[in-house]
């Protein structure tokens, strides 16, 4: 019988990534951000959350026009990510290339990657939602409140009690 293969703990896991267009808006409406020079952070970090630390990357066309370029700079993240998601909170994270990414060279990116992580780092997690229904969620509170409301169709002015009809 063949033994399994030794698993990699810093292995880029399907489960250390973030996959789908919402889970991206969802760190962008709910995350932190922390800048660089070179790359933007956007962290959502919850104390609550099982499949600790996750990452997406964004590098758009207006940053590096070239796919070989827009790769290296996700290679490169992904590397420096698989070696430090065991010291990293629980939470999502989407890194997004700056134009000056492009250019500059792989152990810049690597030191400005190890500034943003521990800057991270230090964010607070949000607070745990609460299980108890009936019971308002902070986060859907806060987002809730900054949703503009339309003010519907005013009232007619009422009459007091006992005005007279104006005589014909």
């Amino acid at each position: 019988m063949i033994a399994p293969p030794p698993v990699d703990r810093n292995r880029f896991a399907r489960t250390a990534r973030l996959l789908a267009p919402r889970q991206f808006q969802e760190v962008f409406a709910n995350g932190k951000r922390v800048h660089g020079a070179l790359l933007r952070l956007h962290a959502w970090l919850r104390a609550d959350d099982a499949n600790g630390a996750r990452l997406g990357i964004a590098v758009p066309k207006r940053v590096a026009k070239r796919a070989v370029e827009r790769n290296r700079i996700r290679r490169i993240v992904r590397e420096v990510f698989r070696h430090r998601r065991q010291r990293l909170p629980a939470g999502d994270y989407v890194l997004v290339a700056q134009p000056a990414a492009c250019a500059a060279p792989a152990p810049d990116l690597r030191a400005e990657l190890a500034q943003l992580w521990d800057r991270a780092g230090r964010l607070k997690p949000d607070p745990t939602p609460p299980t108890m229904p009936g019971c308002a969620d902070p986060r859907a509170a806060r987002s809730s409140s900054l949703q503009r409301s339309r003010p519907g169709p005013r009232p007619a002015p009422s009459k007091p009690p006992g005005a007279a009809k104006p005589s014909e």
